[in-house]
C-alpha cells in the first residue's frame, strides 16, 4: 500500500500538468484562457508570497519603540485623507449640480 499512494499522487499530478499544458497550447480562443490562467497564477503567487512574508514577520522579534516620526507621519496621512474626503464630497456636489441643470 505504501508504494501505491505515491504512485496515485504522481498519476494525479501528471494528469493535472497534462491538462494545464493542453490548455496553454490550445488554438485560437485559447488566448483568453491563457491570459486567465496567467492572471490566476500571478494572483496565487502573490498570496503565497504574502503568506511567507507573514511567517517571516512572525518569526522575527518585534521591538516596541516609541517612534514620534511615525506618529507625526500618521497625523499627516490622516490630515490628507480628511482633505481628500472633503474634496471628493465637493466634486460630488458639483457633479450633482451639473446633472440637475441638464
Amino acid at each position: 500500500m505504501r508504494k501505491r499512494v505515491p504512485s496515485i499522487v504522481i498519476l494525479c499530478l501528471s494528469l493535472l500538468i497534462g491538462i494545464f499544458v493542453g490548455m496553454l497550447f490550445s488554438p485560437g480562443d485559447g488566448e483568453k484562457l491563457r491570459s486567465l490562467i496567467l492572471y490566476q497564477l500571478k494572483k496565487l503567487v502573490r498570496r503565497i508570497y504574502n503568506i511567507f512574508l507573514g511567517w517571516i514577520d512572525a518569526l522575527q522579534p518585534h521591538h516596541k519603540l516609541d517612534n514620534s516620526a511615525k506618529a507625526a507621519g500618521q497625523e499627516v496621512v490622516d490630515s490628507v485623507m480628511q482633505k481628500a474626503r472633503k474634496l471628493l464630497a465637493e466634486v460630488e456636489d458639483l457633479s450633482d449640480q451639473f446633472d440637475a441643470k441638464k
